[in-house]
């Protein structure tokens, strides 16, 4: 004989009667009339009818689309300091237990009514107000990428966060006497300090028992081994989204995890049949937990130099340096965003993040230092491509770094660009030392990350050897105006420019580089930059090379 139990209920009656209630005191606009006659409030005489009754209502056009609103909303005054309770991103929140009102042996799905009722309730009042012509439009979201995403982004460029790229990208972490966390030493150029992996809930419970101690040491030298390029790509991405979105440097900013996958040129899988699909599932945990990384980042800075003082009388619009001891994390994440499930947790889609005060001093106001980074940074494979990843994280700074003189024809030391790469120079692999760094400088050529490269000077002994590394036109073009505030008087009645004008445009409609040109012209790389740059004048041998040259220029 069939079992005709009864089954259970798909809508919890409490949420069904808590919408009734609702719905009877509010003015139905005519798309919901028919809800105005509701069944009985006695579930028993009922219960049915009302379920029917409320699957109606949540299919009703509209409805759902209001809801969505309401879950990609934010809460008002949301941001701020962190909550202590937050979880870090991909983690699993604390269970919380509702409210003591209900009898302990309420089922589940009434208990979660607690939270499931005023959240519909609010979703009902908007698309009423949005049918009586009284809600506001929906408007567009906002890009939360700076476009166009594929070429270049702009990030912090200050010496001390090249050297946390560096010290994430190679897990420069050790163990130090003293400290129970992985620190890593930071000293590029003025600035000296550490960072370290150090867990948030340091910050708010800075007194913890022996044995939190030893279990949240464990949990962050597992992290320690977990690093690698793809947390420097994960800093650079907060850097950019932040610099394209925040105005002050106390403002926040909006990440979407699906963004920061196409910042690294990660494509969507296919559904079936080839409808549009998304991300996996095992690539947004990578992300998520690549963001846990920079959230346990904790830097100290012993000597850093901010730009917040007062202008120099020298130099009205620059600003006395500042040396300053600052200690902060990285960046904070203050806020979670995404779907609720029915567990009670949230799949996190979206989080609200801000700068640390370490960072903050540079990314906004009169210290701002920023710099252009080729967006193939992030797109190179952070496993197989690490050379190339981090040349272009290097040249993008050492360019930044030199902009100001315009002199980006200087040569690089070998041995500097494998000490950049993270492969000192070693006598038993120099040969493939030699085959990988070339094979890197060829691939960032071929992608357009450089405009040229080749050896200043081949020595018998290879790592003394030296490298030039031309920067593309748009590098130059970004930086022009610093080179041209550090640009010598001229004297009067010499028009450079005009030249420089010439020499440029012929350049470039023969579809040459610097370096190229300069071969061609029998003249050294940086002098031929000056000349296009108009910052110094030929003699006349070299001003009728030049002239004959530019003759068939359009």
């Amino acid at each position: 004989m069939a079992d005709r139990s009864p089954q259970p209920d798909p809508f919890p009656t409490a949420l069904a009667l808590q919408l009734q209630h609702a719905l009877a005191t509010m003015p139905l606009p005519p798309a919901l009339q028919a809800y105005a006659s509701l069944p009985a409030a006695d579930p028993a005489a009922s219960g049915p009818a009302l379920h029917t009754w409320i699957e109606r209502l949540l299919r009703e056009p509209g409805v759902m689309d209001a809801l969505q609103r309401v879950l990609q909303t934010p809460p008002p005054g949301s941001l701020g300091p962190p909550d202590p309770s937050t979880p870090a991103p991909g983690s699993r929140p604390a269970r919380r237990e509702p409210s003591a009102a209900l009898p302990a042996d309420t089922p589940l799905l009434d208990r979660y009514t607690l939270v499931l009722a005023p959240m519909l309730v609010t979703v009902l009042e908007a698309y009423i107000a949005a049918c009586r012509g009284e809600g506001a439009p929906t408007p567009p979201p906002t890009p939360t990428l700076p476009p166009p995403f594929a070429d270049y982004l702009h990030v912090l460029s200050a010496a001390h966060y090249q050297a946390v790229r560096e010290v994430l990208a190679q897990g420069a972490f050790a163990a130090v006497d003293g400290l129970p966390w992985p620190t890593a030493r930071l000293d590029k150029g003025r600035a000296r300090g550490y960072a370290q992996l150090r867990p948030v809930v340091t910050d708010v419970q800075p007194y913890l028992s022996p044995e939190e101690v030893e279990r949240w040491t464990q949990l962050m030298w597992r992290q320690h081994g977990e690093l690698a390029d793809l947390d420097a790509d994960t800093l650079d991405a907060l850097s950019a989204i932040w610099l394209y979105q925040a105005s002050d440097r106390q403002a926040a900013a909006v990440a979407n995890v699906d963004d920061l996958l196409r910042l690294r040129g990660l494509a969507r899988h296919r559904g079936g049949e080839g409808r549009r699909g998304g991300y996996m599932a095992q690539q947004r945990t990578q992300m998520l937990q690549s963001l846990t990384h920079i959230q346990n980042l904790w830097l100290t800075m012993a000597t850093l130099e901010t730009y917040d003082g007062e202008p120099t009388q020298a130099k009205p619009r620059q600003r006395k340096p500042t040396t300053r001891v600052i200690q902060s994390r990285a960046f904070v994440i203050t806020d979670l965003l995404g779907q609720l499930r029915l567990d009670g947790f949230v799949d996190v889609e979206k989080f609200i993040f801000r700068p640390g005060e370490v960072f903050a001093h540079f990314l906004s106001g009169p210290g701002r230092q920023t710099a252009l980074l080729s967006a193939k940074a992030l797109a190179y494979d952070p496993y197989r491509q690490t050379w190339e990843k981090r040349l272009t994280r290097y040249l993008s700074w050492q360019w930044r770094c030199t902009a100001h003189a315009g002199e980006y024809g200087q040569p690089f030391a070998v041995t500097t660009l494998l000490q950049a790469v993270g492969h000192p120079a070693n006598p038993r692999r120099l040969t493939w030392q030699r085959t990988r760094l070339e094979t890197a400088l060829d691939t960032i050529h071929h992608d357009k990350v450089i405009a040229a490269w080749q050896y200043a000077q081949e020595h018998a002994e290879w790592p003394k050897s030296t490298v030039v590394i031309e920067p593309p036109d748009a590098i130059r073009e970004q930086y022009q105006h610093l080179a041209q505030l550090e640009a010598p008087r001229r004297r009067p009645g010499l028009p450079p420019e005009a030249l420089g004008a010439r020499l440029k445009r012929r350049r470039q409609a023969l579809g040459l580089s610097q370096l190229q040109a300069a071969e061609q012209l029998g003249l050294h790389q940086g002098h031929l930059s000056r000349l296009e740059r108009g910052q110094v004048t030929p003699s006349p041998a070299v001003r009728k090379r030049l002239d004959t040259w530019c003759a068939d220029a359009p």
